[in-house]
């Protein structure tokens, strides 16, 4: 996600100046790769997208955004000029591969609405999923933050889902039987710290509006 390259920026500092810093390397990766990462033990904490609530996660919901649908220029998309959901039927799109719990969530909204997803491309990272849109071969589903740059450039257009809005909720887990360390204890602040930051500074598209 792109807000995971502020926060590795923001949290490198802190790494260097910790001396238990290489026995809790901070991992950037797929939704799914981090839960099961989590799940077996493999890391300590994980921030992560839609990050699922088990009897095994000590799961915290730091905050809800709004999701965008992003196109080409000729997509002609306004941030104040919401698309209704069911549009989506119509053009082509880039999502991420089967079983990913956010492909999985679109196509659960899409048979609810009695619509099939016209999915021409399989993507799950952000620049190959910008480049498409750009060059007018697919549309594709990003933050506010993530496209802020190419917003402001012309590179891309951008607007708000309807019917129902597309969101999803950053969170951060942490194994029930693992006794967090000093070391994690103060990771996970630093975190939230962030966060917060990025919402308060208007990063990200609140939930909360759609």
């Amino acid at each position: 996600m792109a807000a995971a390259r502020h926060i590795e920026h923001a949290l490198g500092h802190w790494f260097r100046a910790s001396p238990s810093r290489s026995r809790h390397p901070f991992i950037t990766g797929l939704s799914n790769e981090l839960h099961r990462m989590l799940v077996a033990g493999d890391i300590d904490i994980a921030l992560s997208f839609d990050l699922p609530h088990t009897r095994e996660l000590e799961v915290e919901s730091l905050f809800s955004e709004r999701l965008l649908v992003v196109g080409d220029r000729a997509g002609g998309y306004h941030l104040d000029q919401p698309v209704p959901f069911t549009y989506h039927a119509q053009v082509p799109l880039a999502l991420p591969e089967p079983g990913n719990s956010f492909r999985q969530k679109l196509e659960a909204l899409a048979r609810d609405k009695g619509i099939t997803l016209n999915v021409r491309f399989e993507v799950s990272a952000l620049q190959p999923l910008k480049a498409l849109a750009a060059n007018g071969l697919a549309n594709g589903f990003a933050s506010l933050h993530a496209v802020r740059a190419e917003l402001e450039s012309g590179q891309l257009t951008a607007a708000p889902v309807t019917g129902p809005a597309i969101t999803r909720t950053l969170r951060l887990g942490q194994l029930r039987q693992r006794p967090p360390s000093a070391a994690v204890q103060r990771l996970a602040m630093v975190v939230r710290d962030e966060i917060a930051t990025l919402v308060s500074d208007g990063s990200f598209l609140s939930a909360r509006k759609a």
